[in-house]
């Protein structure tokens, strides 16, 4: 094997984990895919924005719909109508924002924590 900048077994020596960007880059370059100049990428960060948008939404309201449907189900089988059911719905709605949080903190879209994982993918930048 030849040993050089990758080193032994094409691992990389420095310890920066490669970003999705780089990742993208390489995926697009072996299918012979055109580099995205900077509004394209400015339109897909757009696009994944909405999209991670839409998937807290629905986190949301799935975690809502299973939340109330394990209360009510709970509530008829022990003959407790209101109790359980609106428990549930304040635990399911919990779970709900937790989730949605998480998925828009993954990409950058909630908090500092997300501008913190930006800076360190992107050294060099202001954002």
């Amino acid at each position: 094997m030849v040993e050089g900048e990758l080193g032994v077994g094409m691992a990389p020596q420095n310890d920066r984990r490669p970003s999705f960007e780089d990742f993208d880059a390489r995926l697009r370059r072996l299918r012979g895919e055109p580099e995205l100049g900077a509004g394209e990428r400015d339109e897909e960060d757009r696009r994944r924005g909405l999209w991670s948008g839409v998937q807290a939404g629905i986190e949301v309201v799935v975690a809502l719909a299973v939340g109330v449907g394990i209360g009510w189900g709970l509530d008829t089988w022990l003959g407790t109508m209101p109790l359980f059911l609106v428990a549930f719905f304040f635990l399911g709605g919990a779970a709900g924002v937790l989730n949605a949080y998480r998925t828009l903190n993954r990409v950058g879209m909630a908090g500092s924590g997300g501008e913190e994982e930006r800076r360190r993918e992107r050294p060099g930048s202001g954002l």
